[in-house]
């Protein structure tokens, strides 16, 4: 994540519910740049808008369609998940 121009997180988790509450540890690194190069945290904020927009990143609402309610029936998905660990009822 890329919080401002000055400040970055880097880190393993997934940020789903599942991941937080399935007993899966990960790691991450809190970045901070001051003065007017902050020539880090700018490729980071450049790396992260081209994974955002690339050919692999899909809108939440189609992953959540195809991945989510349908039972991981999109080829993208990378498995099924419990939706048990969801905030709300799934509802199409």
């Amino acid at each position: 994540m890329v919080r401002n121009v000055s400040f970055a997180i880097l880190g393993t988790s997934n940020w789903s519910g599942d991941y937080f509450v399935g007993g899966t540890t990960g790691a991450a690194i809190v970045i901070k740049q001051q003065g007017e190069k902050r020539a880090l945290i700018k490729e980071l904020q450049s790396i992260f808008e081209r994974d955002w927009s690339s050919d692999y990143a899909h809108p939440l609402e189609d992953y959540f369609v195809g991945c989510i309610l349908r039972g991981a029936q999109a080829d993208y998905c990378e498995g099924e998940k419990d939706p048990s660990l969801f905030a709300s009822p799934l509802t199409e």
